[in-house]
C-alpha cells in the first residue's frame, strides 16, 4: 500500500499535532503541580509562623499590639516606636505604600511579645509630618494590668477637626482590663 506525498504529509502532520497537543498537556498538568507545590508551601510557613509564635510567646503571657490609622489629612505617619516599662520592644518605619495603605484602613502588627502578669507601661512613639510638612513627634504613656490570658491592643491614630492634629488612642480588644 503506497501512501502519497499528501496523505503521507498529513499522517505525519498529525503525528506533530498530537505530540504537540501532549506537549501543551504535560505544560498545563506540571503548570497545576508547581501551583499546588506553591500553595502547599505557603500553607507549610504559615504553619511554621503560628507554631513558632505559640511556643515562643505562650497564650498566657502574650500581648500583641497592633496600628490602624484613619484617614489621615492632618498626619501622615513614618515611623512608629514601641516601649513596655521602658525598655524598647518595637520599632516600625513605613513607606510611602505602607502609610497609604494604613490611611485606606489597614492595620500592622507593630509588636508580638510577652508580659508577665501585673501593671505595665506603655509607651509609643508617633513620628510623622503634617500636611505643611513640619515634623511631628508625639509620644503617648498609657498603662495596662495584664492578667493570664493573651492580649491585643490597638492603637489607634485618628484626625482632630478641632485643633487640626492628630489624635492617639488605645483599645484593648482581648484581655480583661
Amino acid at each position: 500500500m503506497r501512501l502519497s506525498k499528501f496523505k503521507l504529509a498529513f499522517v505525519v502532520s498529525c503525528i506533530f499535532l498530537n505530540a504537540g497537543y501532549a506537549c501543551a498537556n504535560e505544560k498545563e498538568k506540571q503548570a497545576v503541580a508547581d501551583q499546588k507545590t506553591k500553595l502547599e508551601t505557603l500553607q507549610i510557613v504559615k504553619d511554621a509562623a503560628q507554631l513558632i509564635e505559640d511556643v515562643g510567646y505562650p497564650e498566657e503571657s502574650r500581648v500583641k499590639i497592633y496600628l490602624s490609622h484613619g484617614p489621615g489629612k492632618y498626619f501622615g505617619l513614618q515611623k512608629i516606636t514601641v516601649l513596655i516599662d521602658g525598655i524598647d520592644k518595637s520599632e516600625f518605619n513605613y513607606n510611602e505604600k505602607q502609610s497609604q495603605a494604613l490611611l485606606r484602613g489597614g492595620s500592622n502588627r507593630v509588636y508580638l511579645g510577652n508580659a508577665s502578669e501585673g501593671i505595665h507601661e506603655l509607651v509609643v512613639v508617633f513620628e510623622g509630618g503634617d500636611r505643611k510638612g513640619n515634623i511631628i513627634k508625639k509620644a503617648e504613656t498609657w498603662l495596662f494590668d495584664k492578667k493570664p490570658g493573651e492580649y491585643i491592643i490597638v492603637l489607634n491614630v485618628v484626625d482632630n477637626e478641632l485643633s487640626l492634629r492628630p489624635d492617639f488612642s488605645y483599645k484593648i480588644i482581648k484581655g480583661n482590663q
